[in-house]
């Protein structure tokens, strides 16, 4: 296992102590993620669910779609800690520069081959490709909240949608995702029991829910039909 990220040039805690203090209460058992007072920003791999978050098989490729993550520093590290940790390509939100996405990348030993921006907008809409040199290249796309585009897989492997909050963003994200025909295997909610965002009694649902449950819906239908 790659060693964590340490800093971008910033030295700041790979968490929020609240969300640390939370996710500790979690881990001992002491409360359920999905009572977290603020759901946590990314899935970190410290947490039991990542192992029933990744696809199965060994050395099964994935795509770890991060909605609603905030692009400050110490949660990127987060989110890209797990992703490589895990053997995982990362999505992360539109609004990271194009550049600190690379750097993250090549800061875990990722030979980058090439990369492109869609667009000249920064988190408005337009979208970010990255062609990482792995086993076999992997596309990436970054998704805005507001629209964006999805950039055509190149070997897409198995996609795991994964969202760290319910809402507008993570809904427009999948609808892209179907429109694109993508080979998504799973649609998370990180704190859902069932691993959906389904549940009324989950704490910080907002207005998106209905919508969220009516795209998992969707999704397991596309699903069974698969």
């Amino acid at each position: 296992m790659r060693e964590p990220l340490l800093s971008l040039g910033h030295d700041l805690p790979l968490l929020h102590p609240e969300i640390q203090d939370a996710l500790d209460r979690v881990m001992a058992g002491e409360a359920p993620a999905w009572q977290l007072a603020e759901p946590p920003p990314v899935i970190h791999r410290r947490l039991p669910q990542l192992d029933l978050l990744l696809p199965e098989g060994e050395g099964a490729p994935a795509i770890l779609f991060l909605a609603g993550v905030p692009a400050d520093p110490a949660r990127l590290h987060v989110a890209a800690e797990l992703a490589f940790a895990s053997g995982a390509a990362v999505l992360l939100p539109g609004d990271i520069a194009p550049l600190e996405a690379l750097r993250l990348a090549a800061e875990q030993g990722v030979d980058v081959a090439r990369w492109g921006l869609l667009g000249e907008g920064k988190g408005t809409g337009e979208a970010l490709g990255l062609v990482l040199a792995r086993p076999a290249p992997l596309a990436l796309a970054l998704l805005c909240p507001d629209g964006g585009r999805l950039v055509a897989g190149v070997n897409w492997p198995p996609i795991l949608l994964i969202l760290a909050e319910p809402g507008v963003q993570g809904d427009e994200l999948a609808r892209h995702l179907m429109r694109a025909s993508a080979p998504v295997t799973a649609l998370r909610y990180l704190g859902a029991p069932d691993g959906f965002a389904t549940d009324p009694a989950m704490a910080g649902c907002g207005p998106g829910r209905q919508a969220m449950a009516q795209v998992a819906a969707l999704m397991r239908e596309e699903l069974a039909r698969a």
